[in-house]
């Protein structure tokens, strides 16, 4: 994984941490629990978060020093973080339930905040915040959260916005063009690419490339990517086990 903060490239390779200034400096930071899969990062400004599916991370920005995160109400596990209003959210695995960290430090969690995606029974498996919503991807459903200011948990579910569309690859969701694009599951059960528009899904994906996916046999571990080319806004949607890559061009 990756993330920038300010002009530094962070990147997480095999084990390692490394900064990466812009003129080109690597300079390893410390090393993680984990050598194989995707990491989820986020930053709030004075922290970044790391998480791997065994357990979490918080690297200081101001002094450079990696942690591993002790506080016992972390949820270990977590696959996927985010930032929304001052505080890290992570889902906790194999339930429905995500996490919400202290004000501005990631290394702070408590057992009574938390939530839980109310709408389906389905499995949380990605938390991601857009344009200052809170988007709770399941496995068959989708729901759509705002910051309330309550005292405990700051999130309320947003009535009426719920989807009952899955999440086929959780390292899929990318912003493009200003929407959120993403690999996900219809409900009639077909493998598609969608893009919301506003909380709606809307199909982007032909019948031809959607055989095509299917034929992969292997696509939980699509991988998106999105990028700029000569003023196109593009979608790489990149399938390892299969060895191919699809693109859309906004």
């Amino acid at each position: 994984g990756w993330w920038v903060v300010g002009t530094t490239l962070y990147v997480v390779g095999g084990k390692a941490l490394y900064k990466v200034s812009s003129g080109g400096t690597i300079t390893s930071l410390g090393l993680l629990n984990t050598i194989i899969g995707n990491v989820s990062m986020a930053d709030n400004a004075v922290q970044i978060i790391i998480v791997d599916g065994n357990a979490g991370y918080i690297l200081t920005l101001a002094t450079n020093v990696l942690t591993t995160i002790v506080d016992g109400n972390f949820p270990n596990g977590a696959r996927t973080v985010t930032f929304l209003n001052g505080r890290f959210i992570v889902e906790k695995a194999n339930t429905r339930q995500f996490y919400v960290s202290g004000s501005y430090d990631g290394t702070l969690w408590t057992p009574v905040i938390f939530g839980t995606k109310e709408n389906s029974s389905d499995n949380l498996i990605l938390v991601e915040a857009f344009v200052g919503v809170l988007i709770l991807w399941g496995q068959s459903s989708i729901e759509f959260w705002q910051d309330v200011g309550g005292a405990s948990l700051p999130y309320q579910r947003i009535q009426g916005a719920t989807q009952a569309y899955g999440l086929a690859a959780v390292a899929s969701p990318q912003i493009v063009n200003g929407q959120e694009v993403f690999l996900g599951v219809s409900p009639a059960g077909a493998v598609q690419v969608f893009a919301l528009n506003g909380y709606a899904p809307q199909r982007i994906s032909t019948s031809d490339i959607e055989a095509l996916i299917e034929d992969f046999g292997v696509y939980v571990d699509a991988v998106g990517l999105t990028y700029t080319a000569y003023g196109h806004p593009l979608y790489q949607l990149t399938f390892p086990t299969a060895g191919r890559s699809i693109l859309f061009d906004a």
